[in-house]
């Protein structure tokens, strides 16, 4: 009975380990792209860790923490609230960013256009063009773009930034939608 326990306990605790190693594989310091509608892997790694570790028991969810900063004046002339300082974005997180900007109507495309764009790697660049951020934004233009749409000397890798310009050159540019390569 007692080498039972000892064997119990040895395969309990190689299990619990690798699901921490699992969880940390999925954690937030790693760009993870995702199509999920929950958005998220690490919740996921956690509760298939937290399955295995728990036989018999309910699964716990994974307390899920975000870091954010506040959008300062250097960083936009058109604050809206904090946004996430993590390469990768969830579809939720762009989808909430995207309808600040776009009309209702258009949001599901400018979302696809850019999830085909950048896969909402928010670090992104286009090796054929220079395209940065989510939407792909040519360098060359960006400081002009950006002032125009009221994000004068915004980073073109802000996420929030490259949003309202995208829908900036949609609604106020004769290129809308043809500026981007991706059609959605």
């Amino acid at each position: 009975m007692r080498v039972r326990r000892y064997l119990l306990l040895a395969v309990s605790l190689t299990i619990s380990l690798l699901a921490v190693a699992g969880f940390a594989a999925f954690s937030a310091d790693t760009p993870v792209a995702t199509t999920s509608a929950t958005g998220g892997g690490s919740a996921a790694g956690f509760a298939a860790g937290g399955f295995m570790i728990g036989v018999g028991r309910p699964v716990e969810t994974a307390p899920t923490t975000t870091t954010t900063i506040a959008v300062t004046e250097t960083q936009s002339t058109a604050p809206s609230g904090a946004i996430q300082r993590s390469s990768y974005l969830t579809e939720r997180e762009v989808r909430r960013m995207v309808a600040l900007y776009f009309d209702p109507t258009d949001v599901d495309r400018a979302v696809r256009i850019a999830w085909c764009e950048s896969t909402f790697n928010a670090a992104s660049v286009d090796v054929r063009n220079g395209g940065s951020g989510l939407f792909h934004h040519p360098a060359a233009g960006w400081a002009d773009l950006a002032s125009a749409a009221g994000w004068r000397g915004a980073d073109p890798f802000d996420p929030e930034a490259n949003v309202a310009v995208a829908a900036h050159i949609v609604y106020q540019t004769e290129a809308s939608w043809g500026a981007f390569s991706c059609q959605g």
